[in-house]
């Protein structure tokens, strides 16, 4: 009986203790399950990095490469972004005012000089060892790392090199190759005025647009200006950047690079290559081959291109991979396109320099290989961060491989990280977006970095301003001497104030835009639906120049 008893409590002591742990159990899953989500470890205060993008663009680096940093390395960067590269100093000084650690920002190489003068940035050997900068990043080659060498140390770390395509709608060179030759009397005829005979001999349009001269693009030009869409008057269908702001100067001193300019001659404003250059353009003008909004007393710039190429309203023009992706949409979920039909937009290297004057041979006298200007773009450590390790952390990842392959695929950048550039075939594979990185690497080899002069010295807004007068003025082709004459006095330079800074807390597409002016100078757009196997419909007397005589 007593060891039965004592049986009994022993078991009822067992079950008491049973009920004790399923209590005990069933109340730690209930805290767990009232927090779902496991503590961390705090990421510490929040830091910044301030770059040139537009809001879909940052909307994705945020979420898919700063996030991803952020997790690997229990931090909380954060995007500070500006939607034009002059902002990028301003907005810098504005949020080290506002007591924000601003790890890292991305500037044009040619924007260095005036942030260093300014006490805005300084080289990252002054935080991190030189030794250990080449150790952790000397894979990526002396190509990618030399624009940020100063004094033989890595005092700037690499981000992207911008270069320009040619952007083209396949439809409407399908055209002009179809039918230009309906107006080759009429070109000859403008040309001879010029140069005395004409096209060239046996001159025929190219058919492999990577071999594209200047008199190609005059040829379309020319037959795009006279050739009625959709039943609408003729009119201007390709374009350029203009105005005395960076985009549009070194859009015009890339043409003169294009006819044959060298670092040499840039200071002599009026060397052959110079009065090619504005030969040609001026030549544009009076043939009323260039929108008028151009001429405008507002700069025409990047976005204003990319609208009307979104439009359907040009045909052809130079833009940067990062604006070709844009344009194209579709490297990730949240980039749509800009263009009605990207099928019909592809891209090649820029056009070669070709003279309008001709040799005895009745060829050009003058010619040069394809040409634009790398612009080089790096990472600078802020003046004051607390952070200079974090800046650094970023940088080493963001050159990862992978992570600069993803980058390339969604922004645009142009790959050059060495493994990413040898396996680009299977890392992109998408026709289109290695059409535009293959362009983009071979005009790479083909250009050259922006000559300092052109900013430190204005002599970019010279040429922009000698552009106004010329070409906007309307000075005529011929006598070249006259263009000479103009040239020899090129106005004083001039900086533009930076635009306005802008409070940026959109993540909405940012659809390209024309203000209210530049729309005035355009005719509405219309739907494209001609047939380009039959015959042209041609206006040849549409194009006379908005006020010029007739």
């Amino acid at each position: 009986m007593i060891a039965n008893a004592t049986r009994t409590k022993i078991v009822r002591g067992l079950l008491v203790a049973a009920i004790v742990v399923g209590v005990a159990v069933d109340a730690f899953f209930a805290v767990v399950n009232f927090y779902p989500i496991a503590p961390k470890p705090s990421r510490g205060p929040k830091r910044y990095v301030v770059m040139q993008l537009d809001a879909v663009q940052a909307k994705w680096f945020q979420d898919n490469i700063l996030d991803d940093f952020n997790d690997q390395a229990n931090l909380d960067v954060q995007l500070i972004r500006v939607d034009d590269d002059a902002q990028l100093q301003p907005q810098l000084a504005q949020a080290v005012k506002d007591g924000k650690d601003v790890v890292g920002v991305t500037l044009p190489l040619v924007q260095i000089p005036r942030a260093l003068d300014a006490k805005l940035v300084h080289p990252y050997t002054d935080a991190i060892a030189p030794k250990r900068i080449a150790d952790e990043l000397g894979a990526l080659g002396p190509s990618v790392l030399a624009p940020g060498k100063r004094n033989g140390e890595q005092a700037f770390l690499p981000r992207m090199t911008v270069v320009d395509v040619l952007a083209y709608r396949v439809s409407k060179v399908r055209d002009a190759i179809l039918h230009w030759t309906q107006l080759r009397q009429q070109i000859d005829a403008v040309l001879r005025a010029v140069n005395g005979h004409g096209l060239p001999a046996d001159y025929e349009l190219n058919l492999s647009p990577d071999q594209w001269d200047a008199y190609d693009l005059f040829v379309m030009s020319y037959y795009w200006a006279h050739r009625k869409y959709g039943g609408t008057a003729a009119r201007p269908r390709v374009a350029h950047r203009t105005g005395d702001t960076l985009d549009g100067q070194l859009d015009i001193a890339a043409g003169l690079y294009g006819m044959g300019a060298t670092d040499a001659t840039l200071t002599q404003f009026n060397s052959r290559a110079a009065i090619d250059y504005f030969q040609w353009e001026a030549l544009y003008r009076a043939e009323n081959l260039y929108p008028s909004a151009m001429y405008g007393p507002k700069p025409f710039e990047d976005d204003q291109v990319v609208a009307l190429l979104a439009l359907g309203e040009i045909y052809l023009a130079p833009i940067d991979a990062l604006d070709a992706f844009t344009l194209h949409g579709g490297a990730h979920a949240g980039a749509q396109p800009q263009v009605d039909d990207p099928g019909d937009v592809e891209f090649t290297e820029l056009a070669n320099g070709a003279s309008l004057a001709l040799g005895a041979d009745f060829h050009a006298q003058r010619t040069s290989p394809s040409f634009s200007f790398r612009q080089d773009w790096v990472w600078a450590l802020p003046v004051g961060t607390k952070s200079a390790e974090v800046g650094y952390a970023l940088v080493k990842f963001l050159w990862r491989p992978e992570i600069h392959a993803r980058e390339c695929e969604a922004l645009g950048m142009l790959p050059s990280h060495p493994d990413v550039v040898a396996q680009r075939v299977s890392r992109f594979r998408l026709g289109w977006m290695t059409r535009i990185f293959d362009a983009g690497l071979e005009q790479a080899i083909k250009g050259k970095a922006v000559p300092p002069a052109l900013v430190d010295r204005g002599l970019g807004s010279q040429y922009a301003q000698l552009w106004t007068a010329i070409v906007a003025g309307g000075m005529p082709p011929v006598p070249e001497t006259r263009i000479a004459e103009r040239l020899t006095a090129p106005p004083p330079a001039h900086r533009p104030e930076p635009p306005p800074l802008v409070a940026h807390t959109d993540a909405g597409s940012a659809a390209p835009k024309l203000d209210d002016d530049q729309a005035a100078a355009i005719d509405h757009p219309v739907p494209e639906s001609d047939d380009w196997e039959t015959d042209a419909v041609l206006d040849i007397g549409s194009a006379a120049p908005s006020g010029a005589k007739p």
